[in-house]
């Protein structure tokens, strides 16, 4: 995961904050779709889902990364040390990859920092 926070930081020319990965996401999700024999997109979910990740660990003190495990299938999500709530940043940037979505981010990272806080309120 180093290697993807640095690929991400550089892209973002050192500043991996919502208004930028949006950006770099909109201008990289852009590019993809329009070569005419595109590369699988799992790569690029998967870093920018980490960024998504790891820019909502910053704003929500107390969630974390873990691997949620389901028979044979694991994922990597968010969850919260007080709250029984997880998050699955690679699922939602998956979901807006394929929808062809790229101005979502901003709304997205304010309502899940809003849905997790309200869940951590509720258990205090």
């Amino acid at each position: 995961m180093a290697a993807q926070r640095e690929l991400v930081a550089d892209l973002c020319d050192g500043s991996a904050d919502a208004q930028t990965l949006a950006s770099v996401f909109a201008r990289v999700h852009d590019a993809w779709h329009r070569q005419s024999l595109p590369a699988p997109p799992e790569p690029l979910i998967a870093l920018f889902g980490l960024a998504v990740g790891d820019l909502l660990t910053r704003r929500v003190p107390g969630l974390g990364w873990v691997l949620v495990s389901d028979d044979h299938v694991g994922e990597l999500a968010l969850t919260h040390a007080r709250a029984q709530v997880a998050v699955f940043p690679l699922s939602a940037v998956a979901e807006r990859w394929r929808s062809g979505r790229a101005d979502w981010l901003p709304a997205y990272l304010e309502q899940v920092v809003a849905a997790v806080r309200s869940e951590v309120d509720t258990t205090l």
